[in-house]
């Protein structure tokens, strides 16, 4: 997964500085790159504010409130983008990410802040969502073993919830015990070891599910033989699955709670890719829409998004 990318940081001054220290580029060759990389901020900033119907110039942070990536980051995509579907506007790109971005709102919202009808918008952020699905690299349970050998535990595994309007149709199958709401779920596995990395991504699943049915329909087959993961006390009905001793922390002998403190350090890191998901309004507001293939596809988007926010923005 590690050379998918390309360095991205090429437009910033460190990997700059870095080239020309190097003698890798000559000084006129990193003024020039220099300048074009202030071309394309600027125009991402112009287009934000015709795009958000701004009447002063669109600041680097409402930017990156509006859409999440700065303006660099989200012209590598538009140029992945044109590489391979040249029709691609950079407009839409825009429409797309504020779609994913934006909380608390209905799509008739959004395409009035966009100065659109929801119709068009609808339309467009489909076939851009289509686009950058393709686009992106996908997430190869196997990079769990890059950078890290051992079989126990190979992954850390969690779910996340996303509330969903009362569906009209078997509604028990959606109704989640533990968040007492309707939902979706999504199962998220990441590595162990730094750089952390997504291996899975994979949902929904309808909210009635318990975590551990969804790890052995979707992650239990893939295992290698004596291979766990690492989990939270939902798993614990699973053998493969490495999980806190159970009971009450303060029941626990001395042994059980070392265990217990050791797991949880493990496992926040999960946590914190959860949270980094979450960040994106599609995965956090209540979904509206009866069709749930569509937040499918925005939630494989916002996965791949955020594994590429992992490459150039890496936890600590």
């Amino acid at each position: 997964m590690e050379h998918v990318y390309p360095l991205l940081n090429t437009f910033f001054i460190l990997s700059l500085r870095f080239c020309f220290f190097h003698e890798r580029i000559s000084p006129r060759l990193l003024s020039s790159l220099t300048l074009v990389a202030l071309m394309e901020f600027t125009f991402w900033l112009e287009l934000a504010r015709e795009v958000l119907r701004l009447r002063r110039t669109c600041s680097l942070t409402k930017f990156k409130t509006s859409f999440k990536f700065p303006p660099l980051l989200v012209d590598f995509l538009f140029r992945k983008l044109q590489r391979m579907y040249q029709l691609s506007r950079p407009k839409h790109l825009l429409w797309a990410l504020y779609y994913l971005k934006t909380e608390n709102v209905g799509e008739e919202s959004i395409a009035i802040a966009l100065g659109t009808n929801r119709t068009t918008l609808r339309a467009y952020v489909e076939s851009t969502l289509n686009n950058l699905d393709s686009v992106l690299p996908e997430i190869d349970f196997d990079d769990r073993f890059n950078r890290w050998p051992h079989l126990r535990p190979s992954c850390l595994v969690d779910t996340t919830f996303v509330p969903i309007r009362t569906p009209y149709l078997r509604p028990y199958y959606y109704y989640n015990v533990k968040h007492e709401r309707y939902g979706l779920l999504y199962q998220v596995a990441c590595s162990v070891n730094y750089p952390i990395r997504l291996v899975n991504f994979s949902g929904p699943f309808k909210g009635s599910c318990s975590d551990v049915s969804i790890f052995r329909y979707s992650l239990l087959p893939l295992l290698r033989d004596r291979e766990m993961v690492m989990c939270d006390k939902g798993y614990l009905a699973e053998p493969r699955c490495w999980t806190p001793p159970r009971g009450k922390f303060y029941t626990l002998s001395r042994e059980d709670k070392g265990k217990s403190i050791e797991v949880t350090k493990i496992r926040q890191v999960n946590e914190r890719v959860i949270e980094r998901l979450k960040e994106w309004g599609v995965m956090k507001k209540k979904w509206r829409l009866p069709n749930f293939d569509f937040h499918e596809l925005c939630a494989r988007c916002v996965a791949k998004l955020t594994q590429l926010q992992l490459f150039t923005n890496p936890m600590k």
